[in-house]
């Protein structure tokens, strides 16, 4: 190992000689330095602040047995053995019944440390030790975390949770869902930048939907399940069709009337979301969501499916003010006049949460080119390539050769009209 810079040999000595207050925000100073480097990958983060840090500094601050230092390295550290270090002090400060507060702090910064693969430095028996004695706040931790990058401890806990002989209770059940709801890294507005980081969240997400197949179809869970499903992002082929009407057959509990409310159930909310699904998939049945006597199903539909003026009048004069939600999130609505009056028509019956004109102001600024030309996108490079033809053509009738020149424009505009047609 080569000799350590001066400047951490200098950051040391100072750190050592401050006070915890000053450390605890040199640190987190030093991770959010990181991540203003540039780049949401948990990767390149992780790697910008390893480039930039020193080992041993953290070492000899947990030497300072401090109870600020402590949480601020267990929430900054990127020393995984010194993550090892401050873990087993938290188990000694439990054993020995005093400190506990401080204990469970130190564990929930590390179970929130994006900088440092905390389920790396547990062996199996340590995870599960930790998933099944972890207070409500550490499992939120973990479920809140959003490193995508180190994923063993939150499959192991979604595991846990899926698993009918688990210890853990329904309680810590519903409050990992609730907790994982937040995480906006599985909402379908996230990217990422590293192929390992897509392979990791891409495996978390199958696990995270396989909670569907498992979870008791009971009230409690369909609750924490409809702001969870609603933020998670689909993905291709989870599911094949027949499993999603199976999975949606038990989300329908026997207890389920038949209600007059404006709003659909928790239940039906949570058919919604799995049946949707389906349209990720290269074999969906559309119309058996269609026609299905199941209105979940319906609404699942009315959001993808090629909608018409009939079928949004028809849907409406089926199901009601249910539908507005699934219909006006589909694109399909608003592309054509047709289909934006048929849709203005019934909302303007309903005392709907959105008016019409503030739904199409949005559709008109992110879809500018639904509301000209019956649907097909406004091209200025059309009227300002017209123009350019027309000038050139004036020029090449002047010039000699313009036989063969206007021959070869002509074929030209051409290409660029086919171009023109198949981009849309």
């Amino acid at each position: 190992m080569g000799s350590r810079k001066v400047g951490f040999m200098l950051d040391e000595a100072v750190l050592c000689a401050s006070s915890p207050e000053y450390v605890y925000d040199w640190l987190k100073t030093r991770a959010i330095n990181s991540i203003n480097a540039g780049g949401v990958s948990s990767i390149s983060l992780r790697h910008r602040l390893l480039e930039g840090g020193d080992y041993e500094l953290e070492e000899a601050l947990l030497l300072r047995n401090d109870p600020l230092i402590e949480i601020g390295l267990a929430r900054f550290c990127i020393n995984e053995n010194v993550a090892r270090k401050l873990f087993a002090k938290s188990i000694d400060y439990d054993r020995a019944g005093v400190s506990k507060s401080h204990a469970r702090s130190i564990r929930i910064g590390l179970l929130y440390n994006q900088w440092i693969m905390f389920g790396e430095c547990l062996g199996g028996d340590e995870i599960d030790d930790l998933l099944e004695n972890a207070t409500k706040e550490e499992l939120a931790a973990i479920c809140e975390n959003p490193n995508p990058s180190d994923d063993s401890l939150l499959l192991a806990l979604i595991e846990k949770v899926a698993s009918k002989s688990s210890s853990l209770s329904d309680e810590k059940k519903v409050a990992v869902i609730y907790a994982l709801s937040k995480n906006k890294i599985f909402s379908a507005s996230v990217r990422f930048g590293e192929l390992n980081d897509e392979i990791n969240v891409y495996r978390t997400l199958e696990a995270l939907w396989g909670l569907v197949k498992t979870l008791p179809a009971e009230k409690v869970f369909a609750a924490a399940l409809v702001d969870f499903l609603y933020n998670l992002e689909p993905i291709r082929e989870v599911f094949s069709f027949d499993e999603i009407m199976e999975i949606c057959e038990r989300w329908k509990p026997d207890s389920e009337r038949v209600h007059h409310s404006k709003y659909l159930t928790n239940f039906e909310l949570v058919r919604v979301y799995i049946a949707k699904n389906a349209f990720h998939s290269k074999y969906v049945e559309a119309e058996t969501l269609l026609n299905n006597n199941d209105i979940a199903l319906r609404c699942a539909a009315y959001a993808h499916v090629e909608l018409t003026p009939d079928l949004i009048r028809g849907a409406y004069e089926l199901d009601g003010g249910k539908v507005l939600d699934y219909i006006s999130e589909n694109k399909s609505a608003w592309s054509s006049p047709g289909n934006r009056d048929a849709l203005k028509s019934i909302m303007s019956t309903e005392d709907y949460i959105y008016s019409f004109t503030e739904l199409e102001d949005e559709w008109a600024k992110s879809h500018p080119y639904y509301f000209n030309y019956e649907g097909r996108p406004p091209s200025p490079t059309i009227d300002s390539l017209s123009k350019e033809m027309a000038a050139m053509k004036r020029i090449m009738i002047d010039d000699h050769g313009f036989v063969f020149k206007l021959v070869t424009l002509n074929f030209a505009i051409a290409v660029a009209i086919l171009v023109y047609l198949l981009a849309f």
